[in-house]
């Protein structure tokens, strides 16, 4: 937005406005005040040209299935893309004191190495290939791997289709676990993500102290139980444990499946 501007009005209401060609969400009232806005419109401009191409492959997506979309489907063999995107939110938000825990826990594990160091709890998660038809739809996902990054680690370790649709400053000031399909990673779209910040894990008590983890993250973490020192050491095993033993028969299926073809 430039000077001439005034809340939703224009000062010059004959003039035509310039419109930015590439994203189509700025607006400008001459070529001077648009190049002088080019570098603080960069970063945005660039976002919501992403944004325009993912809508762009949705829109197509969606047009090529809408006939069958009315008809009687498989969503649990065939799932269209909202299929596992409300799949994968019943599965996050099913695991969600799950997830903060392991955050917990594995920030405890290295907290006075890197008490300092934010980092975020990165978790690859995948859909189970053919969940049994009597499945929950939270129950069919399995997670591949768990680590803690910081920012500038995770942006790398993250799938290229994702490393610049998510700007890292909005992970940053994210309040819930954030959640993102992975694209662009072959026509099934089984893959998928859940991130776990210290904002969202602030109001998680951690495992032997009373004190909320935004205070524990800053100091040593202190042990009183040897219990207390394998479940903070084994956090990764515990929670995949966890997701497996609660999913059970969906994952179990595909081990199996996978198991048989393995053997033959």
């Amino acid at each position: 937005m430039c000077s001439a501007f005034s809340g939703f009005s224009f000062e010059s209401k004959g003039k035509k406005l310039l419109m930015c060609s590439a994203c189509k969400d700025a607006w400008y009232c001459n070529r001077e005040c648009q190049l002088a806005d080019r570098k603080e419109h960069k970063l945005p401009c660039s976002l919501r040209q992403l944004h325009l191409k993912v809508v762009e492959a949705d829109d197509v997506e969606h047009a090529l299935v809408a006939p069958q979309a009315s008809l009687p489907r498989d969503t649990i063999k065939k799932p269209l893309l909202t299929d596992f995107a409300e799949e994968f939110h019943a599965f996050a938000s099913r695991f969600r004191l799950d997830f903060m825990e392991a955050f917990v826990l594995a920030r405890a594990s290295e907290l006075q190495a890197s008490p300092e160091v934010p980092k975020v709890l990165y978790v690859r998660v995948v859909r189970v290939k053919n969940p049994a038809t009597s499945s929950k739809p939270w129950s069919r996902f399995d997670i591949r791997s768990a680590d803690l990054y910081t920012f500038p680690e995770l942006q790398k370790a993250m799938p290229r289709a994702l490393q610049n649709v998510t700007p890292l400053a909005a992970l940053k000031a994210s309040e819930d676990i954030r959640q993102e399909e992975i694209r662009a990673l072959g026509h099934n779209k089984r893959m998928a993500m859940v991130i776990v910040s210290a904002s969202s894990a602030s109001r998680f008590s951690g495992h032997g102290t009373t004190e909320p983890f935004g205070k524990v993250m800053t100091q040593p973490y202190v042990l009183s139980e040897p219990d207390d020192v394998e479940t903070i050491m084994n956090w990764r095993e515990r929670l995949i444990a966890t997701v497996r033993k609660k999913c059970g028969r969906a994952y179990i299926e595909e081990a199996g499946e996978r198991d048989r073809r393995s053997a033959s």
